[in-house]
């Protein structure tokens, strides 16, 4: 009588040492495999909202969206807010409800249209907040002529709220959208108009070396793509910038002289 013989405890110990070896071999790769397509989604989205921007300036005579606040007199549709002024160029699924455009009453259904379109969320974030970029509202052409580090104002003159896509002289190198920091931006009504970073205080580092204490760009400790951030620019490319470069990560607020 033949007897099949058995895997001994010990080769059975073997064999789930080797599969846990290469758990573990393999892990990481994949860890860093999913983080890349989310760094890669999140590029998509800054290129899109570029894109978009030079988009309406084109079909509004060179004028720029503004950074935010309802106004019904700013330019264009979408009375001034960034991203539903946007949203035709988006190819969203879902259009901004009318009623989203008057804050407060307006904000549960603005905050629910953010929510339904992902083009707005970076993937790598694990946040209730709904928007996880912001935009450059810095009046480049002042601050071009005098050094001034103003956002451009409510005012319902088209030259106090909105700047001419010529007005931005180094596109490639003045960033446009961010990666919002989720922390100092966490309260998600803030975000009704988009946040606009406009002031030196504003983004990652204040100057090389030197950390902003709060930033409205992604801070330094931010995990979501490790040490890497989106940004995009007015020329209308996105490219990821390393956080722990500190000489580079600034040049994108205003123009790239001043860093």
């Amino acid at each position: 009588m033949k007897y099949q013989r058995a895997f001994t405890l010990i080769e059975l110990l073997v064999v789930i040492s080797i599969i846990a070896l290469l758990i573990a071999i393999l892990l990481p790769a994949l860890s860093s495999a999913r983080e890349a397509a989310r760094l890669s989604s999140c590029l998509v989205n800054q290129r899109s909202f570029a894109q978009a921007n030079i988009a309406y300036s084109v079909d509004q005579k060179g004028w720029l969206v503004r950074a935010g606040h309802n106004d019904p007199s700013h330019l264009g549709p979408g009375r001034g807010f960034t991203f539903p002024t946007l949203q035709d160029y988006l190819n969203l699924s879902l259009p901004v409800p009318d009623n989203a455009w008057v804050a407060p009453s307006g904000s549960a259904a603005m905050l629910d249209w953010l929510e339904r379109n992902p083009v707005f969320q970076c993937p790598s974030v694990v946040s209730d907040v709904p928007l996880h970029y912001a935009v450059n509202s810095l009046d480049l052409k002042e601050h071009r002529s005098q050094g001034t580090y103003r956002e451009l104002s409510f005012s319902s003159t088209p030259r106090l709220s909105h700047q001419q896509l010529d007005d931005v002289k180094n596109p490639t190198k003045t960033g446009l959208f961010y990666e919002l920091n989720i922390t100092t931006n966490a309260n998600p009504a803030d975000q009704i108009t988009s946040v606009g970073a406009f002031d030196p205080t504003h983004v990652t580092y204040t100057s090389p070396g030197v950390p902003s204490t709060n930033p409205r760009t992604i801070d330094v400790d931010d995990p979501r793509h490790g040490e890497v951030t989106t940004i995009s620019y007015f020329d209308g490319h996105a490219e990821a910038q390393r956080l722990t470069d500190e000489d580079a990560f600034p040049v994108g607020l205003l123009n790239d002289k001043d860093f």
